[in-house]
């Protein structure tokens, strides 16, 4: 882990997906310094395997979260039950890539709840593929509350 004053750096690798992929996954993370933008880069590197490989990485969120989907399909808002809203993006690239929301569940208290995830998947192909996305704080700030109906 590094830190600067524009935030803080963080990377970890491991070759779990070697002996049956032969890949080496690693994960990049930056926090700024406020704590309300969230990047992160998600690499794999095949040493051997030829074509490409189904990719889904995968970010639970908690059960009192709501997710939507952008119309682009390129992000999703996340809203909480209080607190600031915040946007996930990610840098689809090629037809293959695409985002959603798919069920979960959550097992951070006493019961076992319901939950969604956001889930990109994508085509990794040799020798090296990256993904790159971020949580940032959309509406920094008190955020009112709205009835849908």
């Amino acid at each position: 882990m590094q830190a600067g004053p524009d935030g803080q750096w963080a990377e970890a690798t491991h070759d779990f997906y070697a002996r049956r992929f032969g890949a080496t996954h690693r994960r990049r993370l930056f926090l700024d310094a406020t704590g309300h933008d969230l990047r992160g880069e998600d690499t794999l590197v095949r040493s051997s395997g030829r074509g490409r490989l189904e990719v889904a990485i995968r970010f639970p969120l908690h059960p009192d979260c709501r997710a939507t989907i952008a119309q682009s399909g390129d992000s999703v808002l996340i809203a909480p039950h209080e607190g600031d809203a915040w946007r996930f993006r990610a840098g689809l690239t090629g037809a293959d890539s695409r985002l959603s929301i798919e069920p979960s569940i959550y097992m951070g208290g006493e019961t076992v709840r319901r939950a969604e995830a956001i889930v990109i998947r994508a085509a990794a192909l040799p020798p090296e593929w990256t993904m790159r996305w971020a949580f940032a704080v959309e509406t920094p700030g008190k955020r009112t509350r709205r009835r849908i109906v």
